[in-house]
């Protein structure tokens, strides 16, 4: 599958989840805040250009969508970029919640979300 079929996939899944979970009535479009957006585009500039020591942190208060942000974040960097993402999560719980939202929104793009608990 080619990158915009992926993306154009994500959108639609991502409606879909949006109505499902009523973050918004059916028929409204589903759109990311404008602090999303900023977001995203920062955090790809700064892992395109980083340097192995560098650290990044998203930090915003529960409900501002980091997990859409740093889901869209990881598939720039997977198929745009065409490589791996490799998540470490210190806990079991929060790892199963983002899997769970990775493979919602990754649903028939041929991407796949693995997960590993020690």
């Amino acid at each position: 599958m080619d990158k915009k079929k992926i993306w154009k996939q994500i959108e639609k899944n991502s409606q879909e989840v949006a109505e499902r979970n009523e973050l918004v009535v059916k028929g409204e479009q589903f759109t990311l805040t404008e602090d999303q957006g900023r977001a995203i585009e920062w955090l790809n500039t700064k892992i395109d250009g980083a340097a192995r020591t560098d650290r990044l942190l998203l930090k915003a208060p529960t409900g501002a969508g980091k997990t859409e942000v740093f889901l869209r974040v990881s598939i720039h960097q997977s198929v745009d970029k065409n490589s791996c993402v490799l998540i470490l999560i210190p806990t079991r719980d929060l790892p199963r919640q983002q899997a769970l939202c990775f493979e919602d929104r990754l649903e028939g793009t041929g991407l796949e979300v693995a997960q590993m608990h020690g």
